[in-house]
C-alpha cells in the first residue's frame, strides 16, 4: 500500500514574499475565493496548465520551481 503525498508547493512562500494576501492573489488569478489559493498552498489541489502559466507570470518564477513535485 502506498500513501500519496500532496504535491509540494511554494505558493505560500512566494505570495508572502510578494506581500500579497490569499484574497489579493485570488483576485489577481481570477478566482472567486481565497480558498482556492489555500488549497494550492497546502497541496490539496493540483493547478491546471493555465493556472501554472498565470502563477509564473505573477511571481516571475518557473512553474517547476513553484510546484517541484509536478
Amino acid at each position: 500500500m502506498t500513501i500519496e503525498r500532496p504535491p509540494q508547493s511554494h505558493v505560500r512562500l512566494l505570495r508572502r514574499r510578494a506581500g500579497l494576501t490569499q484574497r489579493e492573489l485570488a483576485f489577481i488569478l481570477g478566482y472567486h475565493s481565497e480558498s482556492q489559493i489555500s488549497r494550492l498552498e497546502n497541496g490539496s489541489r493540483v493547478p491546471r496548465a493555465s493556472e501554472l502559466l498565470m502563477i509564473e507570470m505573477v511571481f516571475g518564477v518557473a512553474s517547476a520551481a513553484v510546484f517541484p513535485g509536478l
